[in-house]
Parts: C-alpha cells; sequence; structure tokens
C-alpha cells in the first residue's frame, strides 16, 4: 500500500507526490519480447509523478532509485549485475545522467536502454525535471581533438572509431591520423610538463617526459594493437551481444618509441627480491583519463614489466611522430602483444602492487567468460571470478574484396588480401583461404611481415625464427572460385607459430560482451557481369 504524503504542486497543474514506500520490484532482465517505449527516459503516461527529495531517499541499503531523463528507475535488484559493479552506488538516489555524459555509448545501446525501461517505475516532477536540466549545462567533451573525416566512427562520447578496410590495407604501418581509437572517457587535455607519479619502489618518484628522454636508453619497437572487441559485429549475427559494433578493423599497427618500463622499474629499486618482501605481484598504471566515478585504469603482472625482452614501453613517439591526443599525448603504456585495454594511454602513475587495478576496465570488464552466460546479470556474476583478457588469440581478416563486393573473376580465380596476427608474441606460420567452405584451401603469400619492416634483432634469434613478434602479417592470395556460381563467400584463418589456429565459427567462442571473436574471417562477394 502507498501512503500520500505530499500535495500538488503549483505552476504545472500535476500531481507531484512525496511518497514514503514504493511497492518493491524484482529486477529480471529483458526478454527477447520486451519492447521498450519509443524513447527511453520520455514521460510516461499512467505512472506516478516522484518529487527528487523522494527519490533521495532511495539511496542504498534495501532500496536504490535512479533518474534518467523524466524517468524513475528501481535498480535496486540491479546492481549486482551492472558491469561497472557498484561504481553505479554513486548515482543512488539521484540522475545517473552527469555519469552518461561521460560513459555516453550507454545512450547508444539498445540493450542498455531495454533494461533500463524494464525497471521503471515513475516520471521526475515536472518541476524538478527543469532543475536538473538546468545543473546538466556542463560539457565535459568540449576540448576534443580533430579526427580523420575517413574514420568509421561507432560512438562520439566518448570518441570510437575504426578505419575503413581500404585504407588499413594500404599500407604496413597504419598513419597516426587513421589508426583506430578507443577511448572510454573524455580526452584529456595535457602537456609535457604533466609528470608521471612511479610509486611503490625502494623510493618513489615523480619523473616528467623530459626526464626519460634523458636518462633512458630510447627503445623503438613496431607492435600491433588491437581492441578485444574487434570482430564482435560478426560474433553478433549469431547471438545478440553487448558492447560496440567493431567490425574487422579495431586493430592498427604503428613504431612505438619510448623507454623500456622495466628500465624505469629498476632506476626506482624494483627487482625480484623487492616484490619477493612486499609481497609485489602486479604494475598497475592509472591514466589521466578521469570521470565521475574515477581514472581508466589496467595492470599488468609484475614479471611482465620487469622482462627486458617483453619490450613494454613508455612512449612519446607514434610512427615517428609525437603522439596525437587521441592515442595517449604526452605519454602511454604500450604493453605488445597483449589487449589493447592494458595498454594504458595519458598514464599518469604506475604503482607496484600486490593486487591487480582494482579499475572496472581491470574488475568488471574486458574478462573471459564462456557461451553459457546469456543475460547481463548471469555474466556480471562470472565476471567476478574470471580471469582478465591477457594475452590475444591468433587472428585474421580479409580486406580487399569487401562484403558484397562485386568482383571481377579472372583465370578462376579472385585476389584477396589482409591481415593475420599471432597474438602474444607468437608468428604468423601461414594464412589459408577458401572459397568453398573448406573443402579447398589455398595457401596466402605472406607479403609483408615484421622481419621486412623493422630492424634485425626482431627478426632473428638463434634458432627461434619467430621471436617477439609483436606485429601484425600483411597477406595476399589468388583463390579459385567455384565455376558454376555467381555468388560465393571467401573465407580466412591464420595459423600462429604455436600451431594455434582460428575456429571456424564462433559458436563455441561467442559471450555477451562480444569479446575475443577469431573464428574465419568470411565475405560474401559476387562475380561482376
Amino acid at each position: 500500500m502507498l501512503r500520500l504524503v505530499g500535495g500538488v504542486m503549483a505552476g504545472f497543474g500535476g500531481s507531484c507526490y512525496a511518497l514514503q514506500a514504493h511497492a518493491k520490484t524484482t529486477y529480471k532482465p529483458p526478454t527477447d519480447v520486451y519492447v521498450a517505449p519509443k524513447e527511453a527516459g520520455a514521460r510516461k503516461k499512467g505512472l506516478k509523478d516522484y518529487q527528487m527529495q523522494e527519490v533521495r531517499k532511495h539511496n542504498g541499503g534495501s532500496s536504490i532509485w535512479v533518474t534518467f531523463k523524466d524517468g524513475v528507475y528501481d535498480i535496486t535488484d540491479f546492481v549486482e549485475a551492472h558491469p561497472g559493479g557498484e561504481k553505479i552506488l554513486l548515482a543512488a538516489g539521484s540522475s545517473i545522467e552527469p555519469f552518461w555524459q561521460i560513459y555516453q555509448v550507454h545512450r547508444e545501446s539498445n540493450i542498455t536502454m531495454d533494461l533500463l525501461e524494464s525497471m521503471r517505475v515513475g516520471n521526475v516532477c515536472p518541476e524538478d525535471r527543469v532543475q536538473q536540466l538546468k545543473e546538466a549545462a556542463t560539457d565535459p567533451y568540449a576540448n576534443e581533438p580533430p579526427r580523420h573525416p575517413a574514420l568509421e566512427v561507432l560512438s562520439m562520447r566518448p570518441f570510437n572509431a575504426e578505419p575503413p578496410k581500404y585504407l588499413l590495407a594500404d599500407s604496413y604501418y597504419t598513419p597516426n591520423d587513421t589508426f583506430y581509437v578507443r577511448n572510454h572517457l573524455p580526452v584529456p587535455s595535457l602537456n609535457e610538463e604533466f609528470k608521471l607519479g612511479i610509486i611503490g619502489g625502494i623510493t618513489n618518484k615523480d619523473v616528467t617526459v623530459d626526464y626519460l628522454k634523458k636518462n633512458f636508453e630510447h627503445t623503438t619497437i613496431p607492435a600491433t594493437i588491437q581492441c578485444a572487441g574487434n570482430r564482435r559485429k560478426g560474433m553478433s549475427g549469431m547471438r545478440s551481444v553487448d558492447g560496440l559494433m567493431w567490425d574487422s578493423t579495431a586493430i592498427s599497427t604503428a613504431t612505438w618509441t619510448g623507454v623500456k618500463l622495466s628500465d624505469v622499474l629498476k632506476h626506482v629499486g624494483a627487482s625480484s627480491d623487492l616484490a619477493q618482501k612486499k609481497g609485489i605481484k602486479h604494475v598497475v598504471f592509472e591514466g589521466a583519463d578521469g570521470g565521475v566515478d574515477g581514472n581508466y585504469g589496467a595492470s599488468i603482472s609484475f614479471e611482465r614489466a620487469m622482462d627486458g625482452q617483453a619490450d613494454v614501453l613508455l612512449a612519446w613517439e607514434m610512427n615517428g611522430q609525437t603522439l596525437p591526443r587521441d592515442h595517449g599525448f604526452p605519454l602511454r603504456v604500450v604493453v605488445p602483444g597483449l589487449v589493447g585495454a592494458r595498454s594504458v594511454k595519458w598514464v599518469k602513475s604506475i604503482t607496484l602492487s600486490s593486487d591487480e587495478s582494482q579499475s572496472i576496465w581491470q574488475q568488471k570488464d574486458y574478462k573471459n567468460i564462456g557461451p553459457s552466460f546469456l543475460d547481463r546479470f548471469s555474466a556480471a556474476v562470472a565476471a567476478k571470478e574470471a580471469p582478465p583478457v591477457r594475452e590475444m588469440p591468433v587472428q585474421s581478416a580479409i580486406l580487399k574484396p569487401e562484403d558484397d563486393e562485386k568482383v571481377k573473376v579472372e583465370g578462376g580465380t579472385v585476389s584477396a588480401s589482409g591481415y593475420a596476427w599471432g597474438g602474444g608474441g607468437r608468428g604468423v606460420q601461414r594464412v589459408d583461404i577458401t572459397a568453398d567452405g573448406g573443402m579447398s584451401w589455398t595457401q596466402a603469400e605472406l607479403s609483408q611481415t615484421q622481419q621486412g619492416n623493422t630492424t634485425d634483432k626482431y627478426s632473428k634469434d638463434g634458432d627461434n625464427p619467430l621471436p617477439r613478434q609483436w606485429a601484425w602479417t600483411l597477406w595476399q592470395a589468388e583463390v579459385p572460385v567455384p565455376a558454376a556460381k555467381d555468388k560465393f563467400e571467401v573465407c580466412a584463418k591464420a595459423v600462429n607459430s604455436a600451431n594455434d589456429t582460428q575456429p571456424e565459427s564462433p559458436k563455441g567462442i561467442w559471450n555477451l560482451r562480444g569479446l575475443l571473436n577469431n573464428s574465419w574471417h568470411c565475405v560474401n562477394i559476387e562475380r561482376a557481369k
């Protein structure tokens, strides 16, 4: 039973009640038949109006409410399932809109909007909504850098975009302005005078980029960086997934110049003896990109950070040029071979720690969960115990021809080209192409390799022909196609130096977040008349 303790609000003629109790709803993940209203957060007829003074009472414990636009939502039973963990409690009893000003990808997700509306309990009193709009005037994205117009944009706030396939195929090293962009928060405005804090060694130290340049040996490495969600769009063809719908170009390659993290850590007294004494197991990076619930962060193992052969860099140059703002100016971490999420941009602190980074991007997201978890609630529970994504699996994709393209068939073959990457520092042994569902295969020519695009120290190491293969391989092939067909599917798979290969289908690797799709990459093409 609801007990009214308020009255009619003047000026709008509507009834805005402050309610002391609410019939509690139980959270259930939306089903496939759930239909969201035309616009999430829009004023909804037939629901009670709530004053914000009442919403503020539901700020934790047994009752948690939030507002979005004109809507009031009881999220009590959803908190445990929230991918960002208890960070959502920062909005308890208030509007989530200031948070979504930072994480605007939420607004672009139908899954998020459907989920939110399934927890709707009422409308915000109109007078209080006017006041909210007045308070929400600040724009954290007002100082974003300019971007290349050819980039294919997946979200504007934060900015996320990938290059078109035809541009990615043009060169071994991806030009800085068409390198894929993965931002989680607004791009910070920094200069080279900012200081990096290094914490947890024998001594703590604050250093500038200039200090790093003057006091340590400079190293340049070729390395491919790939988003964990690369090819998520292909995985979504099997079953719905949650996240930005990256195609196959959320991956790019550059040369990176800076100093080895291992040298810098040794400079502040880090060693295996110190790690044993203090229980150090992880090196935690924090970026200067921040929001209302903290800064971006990630961590890697202490062993990897201290291994000079792992080539982990604090980098200030990309392809021989100063880092662009979108890619971490003035200083970023580059962890070759690992998922891009660990290569923290705009790095402002490095901490030697007994624990992993506690950021949501290490604890709640970029987790390797299995295909049995079909909704956000069960996936979030599984993510608590799942290991973080670290090394990436073998990957390949066809860049030319593109899907649904009409192509010339000459001599019974079509020309195809693309990239392959061994992941984790492993090289690419071969790339196989088929146009008849795997009944027959053509081995591609590895036309541009890391060995051919860098110095000998990355291409020769005793009896191991493929050490420290941080960068991709570009390939091309003339692929025989079925003579009797005008439409056919061309597929590629790679084999790395550990003899790992790509699964035929995403069926066995599907996961709700759409991460690590490395199934055969296929394009449908049509014979040009």
